[in-house]
C-alpha cells in the first residue's frame, strides 16, 4: 500500500497505474541504467512509485476518461516507434510529455516525496 493505492511489483520493464492499483517494474533501472550510479534500487523504485502514484491521482481526476486523456497518450509516447525515435534523436526525456510531467508533479505534491524527475 502507498497512500491508499495497492502496489504490486511485477516482472515487467514498464510500470503502470490503473485506478488505485499500481504495478511497479521489478527492474526500475531498465530504461535508465546510468542512474544506478546515483541511486540505490530502493530509492529509485520509490521515485518511480511517486510518479505512478501521480497517474493514480490523474485517474481519480478523470474517472472513466483517464484512459483517453492520460493512458493512451502515455502509452503512445512510451512505445510508438516515431516517439521513441524522436526522444532518442533529440535527447528528450520521457517525462517531458504532459501526462508524465503532470504525474511527477501530482505525485510529489500529494505525497511530499521526490519523483523520478527528468531522466533522459
Amino acid at each position: 500500500m502507498y497512500h491508499g493505492s495497492v502496489v504490486t511489483v511485477w516482472i515487467s520493464k514498464s510500470s503502470l497505474s490503473l485506478g488505485l492499483f499500481t504495478f511497479i517494474s521489478d527492474d526500475p533501472f531498465c530504461y535508465y541504467p546510468s542512474y544506478r550510479e546515483q541511486y540505490d534500487d530502493s530509492s529509485f523504485a520509490r521515485m518511480l512509485l511517486v510518479h505512478e502514484y501521480g497517474h493514480t491521482i490523474q485517474s481519480l481526476i478523470f474517472g472513466p476518461l483517464y484512459l483517453l486523456a492520460v493512458g493512451v497518450p502515455s502509452i503512445a509516447w512510451s512505445f510508438l516507434p516515431c516517439f521513441v525515435d524522436k526522444r532518442a534523436k533529440e535527447n528528450i526525456s520521457y517525462f517531458s510529455a504532459y501526462p508524465e510531467r503532470w504525474a511527477n508533479k501530482l505525485g510529489e505534491t500529494v505525497t511530499g516525496d521526490e519523483s523520478i524527475g527528468e531522466p533522459v
